[in-house]
C-alpha cells in the first residue's frame, strides 16, 4: 500500500505569517483528503453486480467510491449505509462514509466512524483511519491531535505504511510541531528523515523555520541560503521542474530574517525573488 500517503496534501499558505515577531511562515493545509480513486468498474457494471445481488455489501462499496470519486457525497453514504447494514464491520465502507461526511463538514460522524475502524482493528484500513483522521484535524485546526496519530502510522506494524510513506511522516510531523511552536521537536524529526538529499530543500526551509522560532537567525540564514542555492543550482538542470512552491517559500523566509537582521537591500531583493517565483506558480496553475 506504498505511497498511500500524499505528500501533496500538505502545502504552504501564502501570505500567512506567525505570530512569532511576524516573520515566520505559518504552514497550512489544504485538505484535498476527500479525493480517492474511482474503482476499476463503471458505474453500469456496479449497478449490474448489485441487481444480480443486492446483498453484495463490496458492491455497495463500491459503488459508493464510484459516487465519492464525482463528488457525490450524499449518494456515496447512501450507499456506504446499505453496505454497513449488510456487514457492520466493512473497513473500507466506514472510512469511505468518512470521506462523504467529512466533505459535507460533518466531522464528528466521520470521526466516529474511523473510531469504529480503529475498534476493529481492521488492518486493511487502519492506516487510511488514522491518516484521514489527521485530515480532519487539520481542517479543524486542532493540531495538537495530530503527533500522536502520526506516531501510531510509524509505529504500528503490517498496516501498510512503507518507507517513503514513513519519510513523508516525519516531513510532515515536523510541520504540525512547526504550527505548534515546537522548534526542538521539528528539528527531531528532520534528523529522522533517511531521504534528506531528495528533500533537501524542503528540509532546508523547514530547518530554516525551526531556527526562527528559536530566534537563532544566523543559523536559519545559513540553512535558508544553503537550500536557495542549491535550489538555484537545480534550475540550471531541471529548469522548470523545479518546485517553484518550495523556492517561494525560501526566498520568504530568508527576507524576514534580513528584516529582522536589519539588512534592507538583501531583504528587497528575496522580497523580488518571492514575487517571481510565487507569479511562476500561479502561471503554473492556469497554465
Amino acid at each position: 500500500m506504498e505511497y498511500w500517503f500524499k505528500k501533496s496534501l500538505l502545502v504552504f499558505c501564502f501570505g500567512v505569517l506567525a505570530a512569532e515577531a511576524g516573520l515566520l511562515p505559518v504552514l497550512g493545509f489544504e485538505c484535498k483528503a476527500y479525493r480517492i480513486k474511482p474503482p476499476s468498474q463503471t458505474m453500469d457494471q456496479l449497478n449490474e453486480r448489485i441487481r444480480r445481488n443486492s446483498l453484495d455489501a463490496q458492491a455497495f462499496c463500491d459503488r459508493g467510491q464510484a459516487y465519492l470519486s464525482a463528488g457525490e457525497s450524499e449518494e456515496a453514504i447512501k450507499d456506504y449505509n446499505r453496505a454497513l447494514a449488510l456487514n457492520a464491520k466493512l473497513g473500507d465502507a466506514l472510512t469511505g462514509r468518512a470521506y462523504g461526511l467529512a466533505m459535507e463538514r460533518r466531522y464528528s460522524d466521520a470521526i466516529a466512524d474511523l473510531d469504529k475502524v480503529q475498534a476493529l482493528n481492521d488492518r486493511h484500513a487502519m492506516a487510511q483511519a488514522l491518516y484521514q483522521k489527521s485530515l480532519i484535524y487539520q481542517d479543524l485546526k486542532q493540531y495538537d491531535k495530530i503527533p500522536e496519530l502520526y506516531d501510531r502510522l510509524l509505529n504500528t506494524k503490517d498496516i501498510g505504511v512503507g518507507p517513503v510513506d514513513r519519510e513523508n511522516l516525519h516531513e510532515n510531523k515536523a510541520k504540525i510541531f512547526l504550527l505548534l511552536k515546537q522548534p526542538d521537536a521539528a528539528l527531531k524529526e528532520l534528523t529522522l528523515l533517511k531521504d534528506c538529499e531528495r528533500r533537501k530543500l524542503e528540509v532546508g526551509l523547514l530547518k530554516g523555520k525551526a531556527l526562527c522560532l528559536k530566534s537563532d537567525w544566523q543559523g536559519a540564514e545559513r540553512s535558508l541560503t544553503v537550500a536557495i542555492e542549491q535550489g538555484k543550482a537545480d534550475i540550471k538542470r531541471h529548469g522548470e521542474q523545479l518546485d517553484r512552491q518550495t523556492m517561494t517559500e525560501l526566498y520568504g523566509a530568508r527576507a524576514a530574517v534580513f528584516e529582522r537582521l536589519g539588512l534592507k537591500e538583501k531583504a528587497r531583493a528575496d522580497r523580488a525573488e518571492e514575487l517571481k517565483f510565487k507569479n511562476r506558480v500561479f502561471r503554473a496553475l492556469y497554465d
